[in-house]
């Protein structure tokens, strides 16, 4: 009961943390995501 916050998603760029998005945690289900135009695949090659 009452289980929700955000989550707040970074990237560290130069030494700064950055953010990359916020979502909205409710009741063990994250809501709110990165729209899909804005999201980014960070594969490590």
């Amino acid at each position: 009961d009452g289980d929700w916050g955000y989550l707040v998603v970074t990237h560290e760029l130069a030494g700064e943390r950055e953010p990359l998005g916020v979502g909205l945690y409710v009741h063990g289900e994250l809501r709110s995501q990165v729209p899909k135009g804005r999201r980014r695949d960070f594969r490590e090659d």
